[in-house]
């Protein structure tokens, strides 16, 4: 029997892999690799649900404006423990909250402006704009393949399918790097060249695990296939509330082990 999900199921199954996946990242060091395969698999499923939903909340919404600004306030929310979880300057990157805020507005802007030439000179603006965002430009794109993507099996291939290429050949060049550098640090004739250079910022792991996530971003096309369109138990501030709560959990807890 072929199973279906609603969206309050699709929700959580993107909740759950995106605690795992930042728990995996912000306690790396003390999580054995091999556990940080299924959580990055499992982180992977986030992005392209929440995308996905964005659109199917704009679709639903009655008022675009409270919608837009419910996402900003909480993206403005989030930023400190973000921060204080990653353990990060103060200025760079903005959190994902801030990126589905530009995709929802940049959304908005192609179902109501009828200058097209106009959408796309602010579409390229938003892109520029969102490398100060987690995810970025690819994640402003898998979105806008979410709305304008018409034949809904496709849509709910399509976007998620090529987050998959990207991650996957983005880790499969930054092996090849990383074999390049190390090779290249290895020759006597090179070495001078990686002289307080800390090799460790670009390692095997990562890049192994950016494949993996990857992995995770196709899986999603097994659930959206399976999607009902039926909305489930009501979670409306759910995951406005863990985001930045599992943050200040993760970034205690990283205090309390003495890794910040």
């Amino acid at each position: 029997m072929n199973r279906t999900f609603d969206a309050y199921t699709l929700k959580i199954i993107a909740i759950v892999g995106m605690i795992l996946q930042h728990t995996a990242m912000i306690l790396e060091e003390v999580i054995p690799f091999g556990l940080q395969i299924p959580m990055h698999i499992a982180g992977g499923l986030t992005f392209p649900i929440m995308a996905f939903f964005l659109i199917e909340g704009l679709r639903r919404t009655s008022n675009v404006k409270k919608y837009l600004g419910r996402l900003f306030i909480f993206a403005v929310i989030s930023q400190i423990p973000y921060f204080w979880a990653y353990d990060t300057p103060w200025l760079f990157p903005l959190n994902v909250m801030f990126l589905l805020f530009l995709g929802l507005l940049m959304i908005h802007l192609h179902e109501t402006m009828k200058k097209r030439g106009l959408f796309w000179v602010l579409f390229v603006v938003f892109l520029l704009v969102s490398f100060a965002m987690e995810w970025g430009g690819i994640g402003l794109i898998a979105i806008l393949m979410y709305k304008i993507i018409t034949n809904e099996d496709k849509r709910r291939f399509w976007p998620a399918f090529t987050l998959t290429l990207i991650s996957v050949i983005l880790g499969l060049l930054g092996l090849g790097a990383v074999a390049l550098l190390n090779a290249l640090k290895a020759a006597p004739e090179f070495a001078d060249l990686f002289i307080g250079i800390d090799m460790e910022v670009i390692t095997y792991q990562a890049m192994a695990l950016s494949i993996f996530f990857g992995l995770g971003h196709f899986l999603v096309t097994f659930f959206l296939k399976r999607y009902n369109n039926e909305r489930g138990k009501n979670m409306k501030y759910l995951f406005y509330v863990i985001y930045p709560l599992h943050f200040a959990v993760l970034g205690l807890i990283a205090l309390v082990l003495g890794l910040r």
